[in-house]
């Protein structure tokens, strides 16, 4: 007998059981310099996609290591809604949740389902008052109950949603590149160094 409110076939499950929280502490003396490294500044809001970033020489003090594929969730004022996926392995801010899909059929789901405006309202009302501003507290977070979806209906979600998740990262990791070129590019041009 399902339960009530929850499909026929889906499970009730804690987040904590199907997206856990990673916390690999990085020493940033042990850090290459050019290591990606995303602090709250470089997560948008609103958007999934995490296609801003520094580099570790700029990082100070230990910092929390993650994956491509990864989810970082804002944790300073969670109703800015700062949550996205990463685009390729770097550091973060501790003020940033790691969290890490226990399989990866689940990394779509889990995406748009810590991402959604219900999710982060949940969040942003069991915020911890810090000594200057709300920080989402991963006690309460982890404990908070998902309904997951049956094999078949996941893979039918997966198969349209995964390739939209890759063709944004492909999409932001050239924008990055294309960017790169007209910097190193565009000074040299209006020099006359180049012509066109």
């Amino acid at each position: 007998m399902p339960k009530a409110g929850i499909p026929e076939g889906w499970q009730e499950v804690s987040l904590a059981s199907i997206c856990p929280d990673f916390r690999e502490a990085a020493d940033p003396t042990e850090l290459d310099p050019e290591m990606p490294y995303i602090g709250l500044e470089h997560i948008p809001r609103r958007s999934v996609t995490l296609c801003e970033w520094g580099n570790a020489e700029d990082v100070t003090s230990t910092k929390l290591r993650y994956r491509q594929g990864d989810i970082l969730f804002g944790k300073i004022r969670p109703y800015f809604h700062k949550v996205g996926v990463t685009l390729i392995a770097g550091v973060t801010s501790s003020d940033a949740i790691v969290l890490r899909p226990v399989d990866g059929h689940l990394r779509a789901f889990c995406l748009l389902t810590l991402s959604s405006d219900w999710f982060v309202a949940v969040v942003s009302k069991t915020a911890k008052e810090g000594s200057k501003m709300p920080r989402a507290d991963w006690n309460l977070m982890e404990q908070h109950s998902i309904a997951v979806p049956p094999g078949s209906i996941l893979r039918t979600f997966n198969a349209v949603v995964e390739p939209i998740i890759e063709q944004l990262r492909v999409l932001a990791l050239a924008n990055r590149q294309f960017r790169t070129a007209r910097e190193l590019l565009l000074p040299r041009l209006m020099s006359g160094e180049l012509s066109v």
